[in-house]
């Protein structure tokens, strides 16, 4: 007994009548009726009374016959539909986390443009939520820039990435190749908000270079902050692959950013995941992408 069998019989049974089922499955009527007959043989019971005619009706033996057949064929599409979300072939879905100061939008833009049906649910979260979940698989893994620890997790690094000064047009330092973060102590500075239970690592730098930022903003807003550079309101340190992801995202550069040349001015990306979790074939090739492109990023020595 073969699935294609059960098929013809739900079709058959549907209109009770060989030629139009034969014209719905598009195969010949005789060769319906040899697949009926041979069904009917293997189960040992007849499913239609056959009349003058040609004419069929579905017996009582059919009917029953045809329940379990709908049951069995919808179980088996169902089933089939959930392995193919589950492997990210039609309507998969990637729960994906990122620390602040990680930029992809420009990754995701692309993939979500070559994969159209696959949701991408991708939200910043603290260290907490992260662990939690990893732990509990509601994550299928999240980019951080810096390892955080749990028994089961595994930590990737992809690249150091170097940290950048966002200039304003027409700034003093605007064509150096590299400034020291030490040459920053006079300026105003513009910085992201990460939330009360994380230091700020532009703080923590400054700190390092011998002095205390003078703070003009604070916030979480992306374009505002840019914004507030461009007008030269502050300057503003941000990772290298940031810069460059908003770049590539506008299609240009939307400030200046020069180099810092300090051997602590840097902060890791990696990737945290939880090894032996199920990942779709959607979320590999997302994982493939960010991997790729940090990667890439590590070779590249010129801030464009």
């Amino acid at each position: 007994m073969e699935i294609t069998q059960l098929t013809y019989f739900k079709t058959v049974a549907k209109y009770e009548s060989f030629t139009k089922a034969a014209l719905e499955l598009h195969i010949t009527q005789s060769a319906l009726s040899r697949s009926i007959a041979q069904l009917e043989g293997e189960i040992g019971v007849l499913l239609f009374d056959r009349k003058k005619g040609g004419k069929i009706t579905l017996n009582t033996d059919g009917r029953f016959f045809l329940q379990h057949v709908i049951q069995m064929l919808n179980g088996l599409d169902n089933t089939v539909a959930a392995v193919k979300e589950r492997a990210g072939l039609e309507r998969g879905v990637i729960h994906l986390a990122l620390t602040e100061g990680i930029y992809i939008r420009h990754i995701l833009h692309r993939f979500l443009l070559d994969h159209s049906n696959v949701q991408v649910n991708c939200t910043f979260l603290s260290d907490e939520r992260i662990k939690a979940g990893l732990d509990d698989c509601t994550l299928n893994f999240a980019i951080c820039d810096h390892q955080i620890y749990g028994q089961e997790l595994e930590w990737t690094l992809l690249c150091r990435d170097p940290l950048a000064v966002m200039l304003p047009p027409g700034h003093p330092l605007i064509t150096r190749r590299s400034i020291a973060a030490e040459e920053l102590r006079n300026e105003k500075f513009i910085i992201r908000y990460l939330g009360a239970e994380r230091e700020n690592p532009v703080i923590r730098l400054c700190q390092k270079a011998g002095f205390t930022p003078r703070i003009v903003y604070k916030g979480t807003e992306d374009d505002l902050c840019t914004d507030l550079v461009a007008d030269g309101v502050g300057v503003m340190i941000v990772p290298r692959s940031l810069y460059l992801g908003r770049s590539n995202a506008k299609g240009r550069a939307c400030t200046a950013a020069v180099p810092l040349s300090d051997d602590f001015a840097f902060h890791k990306i990696g990737i945290m995941c939880k090894p032996g979790q199920f990942q779709s074939a959607a979320a590999k090739e997302l994982l493939a992408r960010i991997s790729s492109y940090f990667t890439a990023l590590e070779s590249q020595k010129e801030t464009h």
